[in-house]
């Protein structure tokens, strides 16, 4: 009977530690994918390149440091863009900016 009960206390602590480790989704949180931000011929430099990108970013994220989270990649060479990871309301502010 001993074994039994802890067991079973055992068995529910494994289930409760489960439920916190699994993440719960929101049925708010928008799905964010990849897209890439084309702005033209190549930049004059690459630090102003990045800071304007930077900048574009941060105008349709709450912070810099969101903006910072989202860029994954700054095209500086042969033309001027940027990948982000982005939801699709900002991908269209964006879009308008």
């Amino acid at each position: 009977m001993a074994k039994t009960f802890r067991f079973l206390i055992l068995l529910l602590h494994m289930l409760l530690v489960l439920m916190i480790l699994i993440p719960v989704s929101s049925e708010e949180e928008e799905t964010k994918n990849f897209y890439i931000v084309y702005l033209g011929d190549g930049p004059s430099s690459k630090g102003a390149a990045v800071r304007k990108h930077l900048s574009l970013l941060s105008s349709v994220k709450a912070s810099e440091h969101d903006a910072k989270e989202s860029m994954v990649y700054s095209y500086t060479k042969s033309f001027n863009a940027f990948a982000a990871k982005l939801s699709r309301d900002e991908a269209q502010m964006l879009k308008g900016a």
